[in-house]
């Protein structure tokens, strides 16, 4: 795939909170990209004082950057949104700031979305930092449940022979879309602060007609984020739990919440008495937090669930037909990072 000849600027976000060696890893590696019209706009999504003039000062010999600053950390999907709205590009581009991107990245995934008018976001072969030659992600599936898998985690990069293919939705640390597919769909949805924005975004990607491609051809790389191991796995899983009920409730088509809502409430309660049965009460407490959590945030999801479902024109059978895992996540053993 040759990249297509553009002056069309893309706008590249990374979110970082109180980091400075990590991004600026990030931002050289997007500095040495082949596609030359580029902005590349850092948030500093609350961070303190000092380490927001360390950033500022390591980060000054990039004339392409610019850092806008928030007071206060507005989460991931809120901190994405108010980068884009300070940028100016034709394609915006998301990428954590954990990451390292190879110099055609951003080229392989333009060139993507200028070649398939109806590819809405483009994904690029995540690998991991420490073993160079071993998939983190290589797009990503839900199921009809709303359990999430990172597929291909683990495998050598040598077994990933599939080439571009669609997927239920693009990584949040890597991907890129048109700015006009970005905010028809709704953008990143502020409610979910932590965890399955991505999923939503995609999901929603498909509702409008547009699909979501995985390209091996574009590589990054990824550390793996310190973010996660910041929060116990019970606060982590409260974040989960909400924001999966929240997603299937928002998008799903009235036979798939017939299906699924049942099915998924009953694994999530198995899964707090489970816990609660091994004495892990701070788990199990965590599923019926989550619940309290969806309730409270029900009213704005069905608010939300009517503006997605008038812009509806593709049937949730044939996006489960065309990117969705096949079988339950939650269920199959043999799904590679299944989010449980």
């Amino acid at each position: 795939m040759e990249p297509r000849p553009t002056h069309d600027m893309a706008s590249i976000i990374i979110l970082t909170v109180d980091d400075v060696t990590f991004t600026l890893d990030c931002v050289r590696s997007i500095a040495a990209s082949t596609y030359p019209h580029r902005e590349i706009v850092v948030v500093a999504n609350g961070t303190p004082a000092p380490i927001l003039s360390e950033l500022e000062d390591q980060l000054s010999e990039f004339d392409e950057v610019r850092i806008i600053a928030s007071a206060d950390n507005l989460g991931f999907s809120a901190g994405n949104n108010f980068g884009v709205d300070a940028s100016h590009g034709t394609y915006v581009a998301f990428v954590n700031n954990d990451m390292t991107v190879c110099p055609e990245w951003l080229d392989r995934c333009i060139t993507a979305l200028q070649l398939q008018t109806d590819v809405g976001a483009v994904q690029g072969m995540q690998l991991q930092m420490n073993a160079p030659d071993v998939i983190d992600c290589a797009g990503c599936y839900l199921d009809r449940y709303g359990w999430s898998v990172k597929h291909r985690f683990g495998l050598p990069r040598e077994d990933d022979t599939t080439g571009p293919r669609y997927v239920s939705y693009a990584s949040g640390g890597n991907f890129v879309m048109r700015r006009s597919d970005f905010d028809d769909v709704g953008r990143f949805d502020p409610a979910f602060e932590f965890y399955y924005e991505d999923g939503d975004l995609g999901w929603r990607t498909w509702i409008s007609g547009r699909t979501v491609v995985y390209l091996p051809e574009a590589v990054v790389w990824h550390y793996g984020s310190a973010y996660h191991n910041r929060h116990t796995f019970a606060r982590t899983n409260v974040h989960l739990r909400t924001n999966q009920l929240c997603m299937l409730v928002k998008n799903g088509a009235p036979g798939t919440l017939l299906r699924a809502l049942p099915v998924t409430t009953t694994l999530m309660l198995a899964s707090a008495a489970y816990f609660a049965a091994i004495g892990d009460i701070e788990r199990a407490a965590s599923y019926f937090r989550a619940f309290g959590g969806f309730l409270r945030r029900l009213p704005l999801t069905l608010r939300q669930r009517h503006r997605v479902q008038q812009g509806r024109t593709l049937s949730d059978v044939e996006i489960f037909r065309r990117s969705f895992y096949p079988r339950s996540a939650f269920l199959d053993e043999s799904a590679p990072q299944a989010i449980r």
